[in-house]
C-alpha cells in the first residue's frame, strides 16, 4: 500500500453561491446529459441549477410548516434513461418519504420508505443527522430504471424493482457477524453489475468499539456482498472514539474502484456519526482498488495526496 504519485496538477477553486439554509451536503450531476445539476442541503431543501441564468432554483417552495420534513433531503437519485426523473430521500421525525418527480422537480409524488416491523413503522430518513455529507444512499440502477437501491442510517440496505412501491432488504455482513445497519453510500458500476456499499462498520466491530469492515462489493447485482479487501486499518491509540475508517464516496472507472475514507472522533455521539459534517474528522484516506472480473481485489493502493 505504498503511496505513489505521478504528477501533481494545479487546481483553481472559486466560491459558488447557494441561497439555501443549512449547508450543502451534496451535488449530483446527471451522468449522461450535460447541464442537469442538483444540490441538497441539510435543512434548506433541494435545488436545481439553471445554466441559462446561472442561478439555483428551489424545488421546495411549495412546502409549508406542516411539510417541513421535505426541506431535509438526505440523498438524490437520477435516472440515466429518463433525464427528467429525480428521486429524493427526505425526512424529519416522524415523517419519512421518498419524493419522486418526472419533470425535473416541478411536481412531486411521495412514496413511503420500507416497513421494518409488524406495527407498520418505516425506516428513518433524517436529512440533518450526522453522516449526511457522504455520497448518495439512494441510487437508480443504471441497467434497469425500475430498480433502485436505498441505504439507511439505521435499518440497512434495501432494493425495489417497482420504483419505490415495494422493498426487499438485502443482507450485507462480515462473515460470522450480523447484517450492517448503517449505510453511508451506494455506488453502481454503469458497465458491469458491480455494486459498492459503505457501512458504519458497527455490526462487524473488531471489539471495544473499534469499527470493522466498511466497504463491501457485489458482483451479482446485490444478491451477495463480500468485504472489499485492503481497506486502511484503524488508527488505534489516543482519545479516539469508535476508531476506524468509514467510506464516504466512491467511483468506478474501468477496472478500478476509487474510495475516499474518513476517520472520526465522535466524542458525543454513536456509531452513526462517521462523516466530516460535524467537524471532528481526524484522518482520511483515498484508495484505488484494482478489481478482476469477479470483483476480487488485485491491488489496494493508497493514493492519498500528501498534506
Amino acid at each position: 500500500m505504498n503511496k505513489s504519485y505521478n504528477t501533481r496538477e494545479k487546481y483553481t477553486y472559486k466560491p459558488i453561491s447557494v441561497p439555501g439554509g443549512g449547508f450543502v451536503t451534496g451535488f449530483v450531476f446527471h451522468p449522461e446529459v450535460p447541464d442537469i445539476l442538483y444540490c441538497r442541503t441539510d435543512i434548506g431543501g433541494t435545488y436545481r441549477y439553471d445554466f441559462d441564468t446561472n442561478s439555483w432554483m428551489s424545488l421546495i417552495d411549495h412546502a409549508t410548516d406542516i411539510d417541513v420534513w421535505e426541506t431535509y433531503p438526505l440523498s438524490i437519485a437520477l435516472d440515466r434513461q429518463n433525464p427528467s426523473y429525480i428521486y429524493i430521500m427526505v425526512g424529519l421525525y416522524p415523517n419519512h418519504k421518498i419524493a419522486f418527480s418526472k419533470d425535473y422537480g416541478a411536481n412531486f409524488i411521495y412514496f413511503n420508505p420500507p416497513i421494518i416491523d409488524e406495527k407498520g413503522n418505516t425506516t428513518t430518513i433524517h436529512g440533518n443527522a450526522p453522516g449526511r455529507s457522504t455520497g448518495e444512499r439512494l441510487v437508480v440502477d443504471p441497467h434497469d430504471s425500475n430498480t433502485l437501491y436505498m441505504g439507511t442510517m439505521e435499518d440497512g440496505l434495501w432494493k425495489t424493482i417497482d420504483r419505490c412501491k415495494t422493498w426487499t432488504r438485502l443482507n450485507i455482513q462480515y462473515p460470522g457477524k450480523e447484517s450492517e445497519k448503517g449505510i453511508s453510500f451506494i455506488e453502481i458500476d454503469p458497465i458491469s453489475k458491480r455494486i459498492a456499499v459503505a457501512t458504519s462498520g458497527e455490526m462487524g466491530s473488531l471489539g471495544k468499539d473499534i469499527r470493522g469492515q466498511s466497504v463491501y462489493i457485489s458482483s451479482d447485482g446485490g444478491l451477495s456482498f463480500k468485504p472489499l479487501k485492503g481497506e486502511p486499518a484503524p488508527v488505534l491509540g489516543g482519545p479516539k472514539d469508535h476508531p476506524g475508517y468509514v467510506g464516504q464516496r466512491a467511483a468506478f472507472l474501468d477496472k478500478y474502484l476509487f474510495v475516499s475514507y474518513t476517520a472520526y472522533n465522535i466524542g458525543w455521539s454513536n456509531w452513526n456519526t462517521y462523516g466530516c459534517d460535524t467537524g471532528k474528522s481526524y484522518d482520511g484516506a483515498l484508495f484505488r482498488f484494482e478489481l478482476d472480473d469477479g470483483g476480487e481485489v488485485i491491488e489496494a493502493l493508497d493514493i492519498t495526496p500528501p498534506i
